[in-house]
């Protein structure tokens, strides 16, 4: 079997330990609607793992398709809300899995945003940073790295919170996909935009076609085992 071959078998894998952690129990759902919601410097499990984006970046979407599992089928309620409305999301909206690892999603800056969004992201980054294990930066696959994207980025940095790069929307850069170089090219441009070297620190995902969901799926149970263990003061352990 192709080393490729192997790693793919064992992100599926992986990705499945994700899926078993949500059948353990039902999402659960919590809204922050302003900055009284939080708490100064609380401190909690499980760990947290916030999504940031541009409005009408597809954070809603990309959520969604992680979260939807054949479990999951029957409480769609539970699940985040996708819509054409630029700005749809407005508040921060968590989602526990399996008591194992809470995924946010945070209101899109940009286009149609309000001051009191950002000053509720804001809120939520200082309150809970003792809980956030990484965030993830989305992108948009043509656009790639906005004026909005790099001041997000900043305040990510400022608040020493792991950053790791997700490009959405691939299926629209399918056919580029296939040109020999074309995502070289697009790392390369990336990373003099981010003014650092991202190594294997980006993911291309769809949630249209379903791109990237499974590798995304182990990327976060990985990143969960790792905090967990970090806590304990012990090395990782993953069973596959």
């Amino acid at each position: 079997m192709q080393i490729g071959s192997r790693i793919n078998l064992i992100k599926h894998d992986i990705a499945r330990l994700f899926v078993g952690k949500a059948k353990e129990v039902l999402l659960q759902k919590q809204i922050k609607i302003d900055i009284n919601d939080f708490s100064s410097n609380s401190k909690s499990t499980p760990p947290q793992f916030p999504f940031f984006g541009s409005t009408n970046i597809g954070k809603s979407s990309l959520l969604k398709a992680v979260l939807k599992t054949d479990s999951l089928s029957q409480n769609a309620s539970k699940l985040p809300q996708a819509s054409r409305k630029t700005g749809y999301t407005k508040t921060v909206n968590s989602y526990t899995v399996g008591n194992f690892m809470r995924l946010v999603d945070t209101p899109g800056y940009g286009f149609r945003s309000t001051p009191q969004q950002g000053q509720l992201i804001e809120s939520y980054l200082t309150s809970e940073r003792a809980n956030i294990a990484r965030s993830y930066l989305l992108i948009h696959p043509l656009k790639m790295v906005t004026e909005n994207d790099l001041y997000a980025l900043n305040i990510l940095r400022n608040h020493d919170i792991p950053v790791t790069y997700v490009v959405t929307q691939c299926d629209k850069l399918h056919k580029q996909f296939r040109i020999e170089g074309a995502m070289e090219d697009m790392l390369e441009k990336f990373e003099e935009q981010i003014c650092e070297p991202i190594d294997d620190n980006i993911m291309f995902t769809s949630s249209t076609i379903n791109v990237g969901i499974s590798d995304l799926r182990a990327e976060l149970y990985l990143q969960a085992k790792s905090h967990e263990a970090k806590m304990k003061g012990i090395e990782p352990e993953v069973d596959v």
